[in-house]
């Protein structure tokens, strides 16, 4: 038993001497590995750090420890890194962000055109709701439904269209008149008149004259007398309205602003003219009767203002002759007395004058008239007789009738005025209706050929 506690004495005298020896061993080896050069070296760099940095713990075994110029050396190359590090997350962070709001937009894109291919199926097509012009012809062809508008039509759609471009207004009012002239002077002919309530269109400006277009007239009016621009816009919305006028032989009126086959309302022809309503999307519409209206085509009508238009001199002259003609009634007034011979000369008379009853009776009321009037004979025979009244007189034809004697026709129409019967009223002259000036004349009447008339 004291032998076995001898021998573990020794065993473990032995581990303990092998363990020392294994300690001090580890201790050089490692002084080995860490040395860049001498011992002494290493401790020496160790001491200087030590005396730089004051009571600096010691770093942990297996690192070197750093000069004062290395030390700042690594933290310059910590900043850089620093600084590229931040860059490329900077970089990365804004591509990521980059790339985020693309595939947001494109998904939004993609959003908005899934909501419009909603609203294209939900809405009907555009030629389901507006269909193009389409005229019509009655009795004969009529345009293909569903023809498409021109282009020109489409600027029917612009509210701002001007339609008095170009165009003006008289200032002249009451019964005045503005003279047309051939040329831009007071002393040139007139061809033409301009009332209140007219226009035209503009074809040249000048020096206090313009040159303009009026209905059939063409010619020079004076500047001090016409409105243009927004002043006669003005004054055409006040004399005027605008209209369409029908430029194809028919036009179909309808319910709507399509060619739908049963929107149908009823046709307008060429040369009508209709008050506009509105005008839209190559389509007007108008008031085509009474609290009624309707829509064209434009591509088929004139939008235009209502105004009055000149006119020529041949047409003055032609209203001035309707305006003085007078259809007169027969009349009966107090009977005239006369002898036999009288009423043989008179119907004589009448006879050469004229060839039918109407005719006679007219021109021997002439005759009874000049005897009631102050400026004439007071007798039938005193009135025939006078210088250079009758022609049948001068010629000769009267002596010759009254060697034959007068017709019965002639008679008749003579004892008839003699009686009362009047059928021209208070005229005192005569002649042939081809050779009348009735310009020259304050009033007239047309009986069998010849016109009869005041001065």
């Amino acid at each position: 038993m004291k032998a076995k506690k001898k021998v573990a004495v020794v065993c473990l005298s032995i581990g303990a001497v092998l363990l020392l020896l294994t300690a001090f061993s580890g201790v050089n080896a490692w002084n080995q590995e860490g040395d860049t050069g001498s011992t002494g070296q290493a401790e020496e760099s160790l001491t200087a750090e030590e005396a730089a940095a004051g009571n600096q713990d010691v770093t942990e075994p297996g690192i070197q420890l750093m000069s004062l110029e290395e030390e700042a050396a690594e933290e310059t190359t910590a900043a850089q890194a620093e600084e590229t590090s931040a860059e490329t997350t900077a970089a990365q962070t804004g591509e990521t962000a980059e790339e985020t709001t693309a595939a947001q937009a494109e998904e939004t894109a993609a959003e908005t055109a899934d909501a419009q291919t909603e609203t294209s199926a939900q809405e009907p097509a555009a030629d389901e709701t507006t269909a193009a012009p389409e005229e019509i012809v009655e009795d004969a062809a009529a345009a293909p439904e569903g023809e498409t508008a021109s282009d020109e039509s489409s600027a029917l759609e612009q509210a701002e269209i001007d339609y008095f471009e170009g165009q003006f207004m008289v200032t002249v009012t009451g019964n005045t008149a503005l003279n047309v002239r051939e040329e831009p002077s007071t002393e040139s002919p007139w061809v033409g008149k301009m009332y209140a309530g007219s226009g035209g269109y503009i074809l040249e400006e000048g020096d206090g004259w313009t040159k303009i277009e009026s209905g059939s007239v063409t010619g020079w009016v004076s500047n001090d007398y016409i409105l243009t621009g927004d002043a006669g816009r003005e004054k055409a919305l006040e004399d005027s309205e605008l209209v369409i006028e029908v430029l194809s032989d028919a036009l179909k009126v309808r319910s709507a602003p399509t060619t739908a086959e049963e929107n149908k309302l009823r046709a307008i022809y060429g040369g009508e003219t209709y008050p506009v309503v509105s005008v839209d999307n190559g389509w007007v519409e108008i008031e085509y009767s009474e609290e009624k209206t309707g829509w064209v085509a434009a591509d088929y009508v004139e939008i235009r203002y209502s105004y009055e238009v000149a006119m020529s001199k041949e047409e003055i002259e032609e209203a001035e002759a309707a305006r003085k003609h007078k259809d007169v009634a027969t009349t009966t007034r107090s009977s005239h007395a006369a002898s036999y011979d009288e009423t043989t000369l008179l119907a004589c008379l009448i006879q050469c004058e004229s060839g039918s009853y109407e005719g006679q009776l007219a021109v021997a009321n002439v005759i009874l008239n000049r005897v009631n009037s102050s400026k004439f004979p007071n007798t039938i025979t005193e009135v025939i007789y006078a210088a250079g009244q009758f022609s049948p007189v001068r010629s000769g034809s009267l002596d010759a009738r009254l060697a034959k004697g007068p017709s019965s026709t002639a008679l008749q129409a003579a004892t008839d005025a003699l009686n009362g019967t009047n059928n021209i009223g208070d005229y005192l002259y005569f002649r042939s209706a081809s050779s009348a000036d009735t310009s020259s004349y304050s009033s007239y009447t047309i009986v069998a050929g010849n016109c009869f008339y005041n001065k």
